[in-house]
């Protein structure tokens, strides 16, 4: 049965926040109740304001206050005692209650339970940034986007007990101290509304900055293309609406130490291989590439050998700087060889390029557009359907 004729009313999403922990620590002012979480039989008197867990054999213990709970669960649930009250958990505050998940070969998994709309109060203004009134409807537009992505990935991650990541890996996530008063507006003048193509609700990604033109999901991962995700030139007058953004157009470049030093250790780290056996890098070359221009096969040459890395591949490899990703696949190499010099790339554009272009939606709501005209443009063919 299609998902959306499963939805009638507001879901409960479960957020991984901290994953592989060897503590976990609950805190609210309002005062704590802690559960069994299969059963749901409350094990401790509420009031405490702190709890905190480790793992144990067969499960997870509450440890702190010591002597109140003796039983070793596979999950707790820790909820404020007073309904509407906020959690904090790692240092930071969320809306809606905790979940204490043992996990055997990670430790304990953190998660933040909590009802849609209100986790997209900690979503939108995460990923489109502070917003002036004449880019409202990009905001909105955000809020449908993220609500679509939410919905499409419920029980995607059920083997780690939740349902998204609190990072890049998903949405980023910040809680109640990245919510704003616009953003909530958005988001309750959209409440429920999803994106569905042909009764389906849509894989609604979307990226910072498409440099012109989005991108497919065969050219940048090698899936099979949808057909509301189509590549689509991302221009109105003549300029690009991303234009605007500061990654619009960058300029990357690497010395000899760097491509041998961090760049060819997160290639030997691909490869499965050591960095010795790699050998020096001495240059890279474009060997294909898209039908939207983008890099498709990049040759890293060295003394060991000469090593292809295929599409977003791409991105993880050439790291601008350790741990950084590269803004895009849609660069051209200015100078490819070491020996004179540096390696450097110039590139539009920074993310995967799939869906909806932000600042390109910010840009078209400066034009004037409406969010839905704006998702249009994104989701070709997509509707905006409310589920409730």
């Amino acid at each position: 049965m299609r998902i959306v004729e499963l939805i009638t009313s507001e879901p409960l999403i479960r957020v991984g926040i901290e994953v592989g922990t060897p503590s976990a620590v609950i805190m609210s002012t309002s005062g704590l109740r802690v559960r069994d979480g299969a059963s749901g039989e409350e094990l401790m008197p509420a009031g405490e304001e702190i709890v905190r867990f480790e793992p144990s054999t067969g499960g997870a213990s509450l440890v702190e206050p010591a002597g109140r709970v003796d039983q070793t669960l596979p999950s707790f649930i820790v909820e404020p005692l007073d309904h509407g009250a906020d959690v904090v958990i790692a240092g930071k505050t969320y809306r809606g209650a905790a979940e204490v998940v043992a996990d055997r070969s990670r430790g304990l998994i953190v998660i933040n339970r909590l009802g849609l709309e209100d986790y997209l109060l900690g979503v939108v203004p995460a990923e489109i940034g502070r917003r002036a009134p004449e880019e409202f409807a990009a905001v909105r537009a955000q809020a449908v986007a993220a609500r679509t992505y939410t919905i499409s990935h419920l029980g995607r991650r059920d083997s780690l007990g939740f349902d998204l990541f609190a990072t890049v890996e998903d949405q980023v996530y910040g809680g109640l101290e990245v919510e704003r008063r616009d953003v909530e507006r958005a988001i309750n003048e959209t409440r429920g509304e999803i994106l569905t193509f042909d009764g389906q609700v849509v894989s609604a990604f979307y990226h910072s900055t498409c440099g012109g033109r989005t991108a497919t999901r065969e050219e940048v991962w090698g899936e099979p293309d949808l057909p509301y995700l189509r590549s689509v030139r991302d221009a109105g007058g003549g300029e690009d609406y991303c234009a605007i953004s500061p990654r619009y157009r960058w300029r990357e470049s690497w010395t000899a130490d760097e491509m041998n030093g961090y760049v060819r250790a997160e290639l030997a780290s691909r490869l499965g291989v050591s960095p010795s056996s790699v050998g020096r890098i001495s240059g890279i070359r474009v060997l294909s590439r898209t039908e939207g221009d983008r890099v498709d096969q990049l040759e890293v040459e060295a003394s060991g050998g000469r090593y292809v890395l295929r599409k977003n591949e791409i991105r993880w490899v050439l790291q601008p700087a350790e741990g950084r990703i590269l803004g895009s696949t849609d660069f051209v190499v200015r100078q490819g060889r070491l020996e004179n010099g540096e390696i450097v790339v110039e590139g539009r554009g920074f993310g995967h390029g799939i869906g909806m272009c932000q600042w390109g939606a910010i840009g078209r709501a400066r034009a004037g557009q409406g969010y839905r005209e704006i998702l249009a443009a994104y989701y070709q063919d997509a509707a905006v359907q409310r589920l409730y």
